[in-house]
């Protein structure tokens, strides 16, 4: 209980990592969740770290499965915007598993906070699209797709002209004074820190071919209940 209620009032202060963002971010958290069984007691302490070896064991044939070539394409970052609660744990672990800092704006995948037309939260992050518009308008070719189907930026090549982010669909491509490419989802190499970190699981690494599994589901208890 006394983890849910640090979660609560915003993160621990005597977190290392975290302990720069203080009491400044609130955020709402489903109670019947027990973090410790899912991180650890290094939850928030140890970002930088490796999740509990028994997860990395029964997740990585699972990931491993999912990221290289398989059927229907490469794998990709699906997002349930009715599980996100806008926390905003993605966005750090992402800048901290690139930069090595927590800020929100070096970070590859982000919240957009809800508003008085659209009252969710949702997180934006790259597609791998299978005909990128950023590679089709970059003007050296620096946007590429390797052969596991990501979308990847060859940071030698590029000339941080920024006509990738205009391009993007999603607008899912930033950038940052201090950062002279695009900060753009990469997967992590195939273990994304947003998946792993995610309290809630509303972000999840799926096969196109389990996309919209969910949205299928229900469909086919609504048709089944209507016909009996």
């Amino acid at each position: 209980m006394g983890l849910m209620v640090q979660l609560l009032m915003g993160f621990s202060t005597s977190a290392p990592h975290f302990g720069h963002f203080g009491t400044c971010t609130t955020f709402h958290m489903r109670l019947d969740m027990d973090l410790y069984k899912v991180y650890g007691a290094s939850l928030g302490e140890n970002l930088g770290g490796s999740p509990p070896g028994d997860l990395l064991d029964f997740a990585k044939p699972f990931i491993n499965c999912l990221i290289g070539p398989c059927e229907g394409g490469a794998a990709m970052l699906s997002v349930d915007v009715k599980a996100c609660t806008g926390c905003g744990t993605c966005e750090l672990a992402c800048s901290y598993r690139h930069f090595g800092v927590h800020n929100p704006r070096k970070s590859a995948i982000r919240v957009m906070m809800p508003t008085s037309e659209r009252p969710w939260n949702v997180p934006i992050v790259c597609r791998h699209c299978a005909k990128p518009k950023c590679a089709e308008e970059c003007p050296v070719n620096a946007i590429y797709k390797d052969d596991d189907g990501r979308v990847l930026v060859d940071e030698e090549t590029c000339i941080g002209c920024r006509s990738c982010a205009e391009a993007c669909p999603f607008g899912a491509i930033f950038f940052h004074p201090e950062i002279p490419t695009p900060i753009k989802c990469d997967l992590c190499g195939g273990d994304p820190e947003c998946v792993k970190w995610c309290p809630t699981g509303a972000i999840k690494l799926k096969s196109p071919l389990a996309l919209g599994d969910e949205a299928r589901e229900r469909t086919a208890r609504a048709m089944a209940g209507v016909l009996r």
